[in-house]
């Protein structure tokens, strides 16, 4: 993670352990009423980080509440809360002495009932505390300052697990709001620690307010990562998260914010222009990425595939194509993360650097019959979108385009991922990537030319111009230019008329030495986008990939002949086109099509009950109570309208791309669909199958008009058919 810092306000190694743990901290002597302008990562709208885990919400605890234990930036467990720490002989015994001087922000004294009901809650929800209880035979608070553990088992985890210093967190709380069940949000925030919470600031998701609790009383050990003195060097600190994050380092040079937590590398030359801001990285330990198997399927439910893609796979290659600069990356084979005492290249060593060789051989031992390796996009960008709250937002200089740095320029699609997916064809078919979408938006909305430099242009060997076009096209700075779903890309790789043979001699061309990514599984990598299906649509013959060492345009043959006869170059006949039934994708697309519109119609309805709801609450008297549902309805109403939405959205694209099955399979399909027993006997389906055969018969309908369809149906009572 990198932070942007303005120079006159944060510098140091101070500043950046004083980050960690959510605190700030000044060059200079605080003045009176001294204030801290933040940009974080996402808006905060959940502020129970228990019920949660949230790093934004994580993040927030750390301003207000305490911990009993914390790590110091070597793994090891250091007292926060805690005074003394003393275990009986045959270690059954835990007790734990609370600290002098601790109290809440509403001035009482914290006692060890707080924090044996503190832990307990915790403990209700996260793993490892969960494990930890398995050691606990009983938990009680003797007097104010000590509570005992009393175990079935020796064991270290007690400290271990109280120092956890990521979600979720075992932040204390008073007694009376974690007597709160883990499974509800607490309605009070009050906490024991360097900053209070601001509640009548407070505006979900869009602003937070803390203010320095002068009454907290700082250890005497030196700030040491997550450990030692929590010491509050301002006033304020004001939080006002900025999805644009262009916007939001214009202000940093501005002088309008102090801080943004997380910047994209490949906008920090914008930070340097400015020449107002420098960069800092609190966290040495970094993040990680992290991929996936589905072991539960082919081809990848085989330990030797999974083997192969390890061998196949170059983690330099990665991190220089998705991060770019080696000042903000390094390679690291260690699952648990290197420079950390945890750290183990073991059955790594020989592994993530292209050995493309043994690759082969394990993938021939484990029997690789060509299975399609698909990579869900689609739905990483979906929940992406839908939790954009609760996520770090990680994207990946020039492969995401530009509606994913800045979400409310235009909204997403599948043009989105597809952008994604030329990009990587840009980059195996010329070995760098693509221009990042904010380095394009900041010349293209300043009147500059576009720095994406077109395939057409680089003319590399041994591509065909239709392919390179067709990825060029693909790369379209705006969304409206790309094409809107596969199929319609689909077809710019197709050349509309075969080209006649060519007689010839023989002719050898050089092959390329290396693909940047692995090509031998494949290197058109389907998009799991919208309700897309390519698998059955790649059975057609006329939808041959063009990515090939000899130009597609071209069948270079040999003729032979026998002695008197004369050489022909008469092109042979093409081949009869063969038909395709397109029946089985076009039930798929019917089945998907009634499941998202039924899921937005659904959203919506609820959308209309949360909103009556809280005009009839808004009257009632001002309560803590009143306030929290208020809040909680809030969220319920937002999650509503992001879902409907992104259903919605992908609704209209299944219905793009039943509109290019010819009429008769459709309506075959439709009718095929709606009259199998689930779907009969469900009165919401019926209607909804007649308004897809409507809006696939409509030629160009948009995606407004599908959505004001279903939300009028919607108001009209669709949902209480079922």
């Amino acid at each position: 993670m990198l932070n942007l810092l303005r120079r006159s306000v944060l510098k140091g190694a101070a500043a950046a352990a004083a980050l960690t743990i959510g605190l700030t901290a000044l060059p200079h002597a605080a003045s009176a009423e001294t204030e801290l302008r933040v940009v974080p990562h996402s808006g905060l709208k959940i502020l129970d980080p228990i019920w949660t885990t949230a790093y934004i919400t994580r993040n927030h605890g750390y301003m207000i509440y305490d911990t009993l234990f914390a790590m110091d930036p070597d793994g090891n467990v250091q007292p926060q809360m805690v005074d003394s720490v003393s275990r009986s002989d045959d270690g059954k015994t835990v007790t734990i002495t609370l600290r002098d001087g601790l109290k809440w922000h509403d001035g009482a004294a914290v006692t060890a009932t707080d924090t044996v009901a503190s832990i307990n809650r915790w403990a209700s929800k996260d793993a490892m505390g969960q494990k930890m209880m398995t050691f606990v035979d009983s938990l009680e608070a003797t007097d104010d300052k000590t509570m005992v553990f009393t175990l079935n088992a020796p064991t270290g985890l007690i400290e271990l697990a109280l120092a956890k210093p990521s979600s979720n967190v075992p932040f204390m709380m008073p007694a009376r709001i974690a007597a709160t069940p883990g499974d509800e949000q607490i309605a009070e925030y009050i906490g024991s620690g360097p900053f209070s919470f601001n509640n009548e600031e407070w505006e979900p998701g869009v602003k937070v307010v803390y203010e320095k609790f002068d009454d907290y009383v700082p250890r005497s050990e030196a700030t040491n990562g997550f450990a030692g003195a929590k010491i509050a060097k301002v006033d304020r600190v004001i939080w006002t998260p900025n999805r644009d994050i262009q916007q939001a380092i214009n202000a940093l040079n501005a002088g309008e914010v102090d801080i943004i937590e997380s910047t994209p590398p490949d906008l920090l030359p914008l930070v340097a222009e400015g020449g107002q801001a420098y960069t800092q990285s609190p966290n040495p330990a970094g993040l990680q990425y992290t991929f996936r198997f589905n072991v539960l399927h082919p081809p990848f439910d085989n330990p030797k595939i999974r083997q192969a893609l390890l061998y196949a796979f170059n983690q330099e290659d990665f991190m220089q194509a998705t991060i770019g600069d080696p000042n903000y990356y390094k390679a690291c084979k260690a699952m648990f993360i290197c420079g950390t005492p945890l750290e183990t290249d073991a059955g790594f060593e020989d592994k993530l650097e292209s050995n493309f060789k043994k690759a082969r051989e394990l993938l021939k031992e484990g029997g690789y019959d060509g299975t399609p390796v698909l990579l869900d996009f689609g739905a990483a960008r979906d929940i992406r979108h839908r939790e954009s709250g609760d996520l770090t937002r990680i994207l990946t200089p020039g492969y995401a385009p530009y509606e994913q740095e800045n979400p409310d320029w235009h909204e997403q699609g599948p043009w989105t991922d597809i952008y994604a997916l030329a990009a990587t064809l840009y980059y195996a078919v010329c070995g760098k990537r693509p221009a990042s979408g904010g380095q394009r938006a900041a010349a293209v909305f300043g009147g500059r030319d576009d720095p994406y430099v077109p395939l057409s242009d680089l003319q590399p060997e041994g591509y065909s111009p239709r392919f390179l076009q067709a990825i060029d096209q693909a790369l379209a700075f705006d969304p409206s230019a790309r094409p809107s779903n596969t199929t319609a890309w689909n077809d710019l790789f197709v050349d509309p008329e075969p080209e006649p043979a060519v007689t010839t001699a023989p002719q050898t061309q050089k092959s390329r030495s290396r693909t940047p990514l692995f090509a031998g599984l494949g290197l058109l990598v389907i998009l799991a986008a919208g309700g897309f299906w390519w698998q059955q649509q790649s059975t057609a013959p006329t939808a041959k990939p063009v990515a090939s060492s000899t130009p597609a345009t071209e069948a270079v043959t040999q003729e032979t002949s026998t002695p008197g006869e004369t050489e022909s170059a008469t092109p042979a006949p093409p081949p009869e086109p063969v038909k395709v039934d397109q029946t089985p994708m076009a039930k798929t697309l019917v089945v998907s099509a009634l499941l998202l519109s039924k899921t937005a119609c659904w959203h919506e309805a609820r959308e209309q009950k949360i909103s009556g709801l809280i005009e009839s609450i808004r009257n009632l008297p001002e309560t803590a109570d009143r306030t929290q549902f208020l809040v909680d309805q809030q969220n319920k109403l937002d999650e509503s309208r992001e879902g409907f939405a992104s259903n919605s959205q992908k609704y209209a694209a299944a219905v793009a791309e039943l509109g290019a099955v010819d009429e008769e399979t459709r309506s075959a399909a439709v009718s095929a669909v709606l009259e199998s027993e689930e779907y009969q006997r469900d009165p919401v389906y019926q209607t909804l199958g007649q308004v897809l055969l409507d809006h696939t018969e409509t030629a160009g309908v948009g995606l407004d008009a599908i959505r004001e369809d279903l939300k009028q149906l919607s108001r009209n009572g669709l949902m209480e058919q079922g």
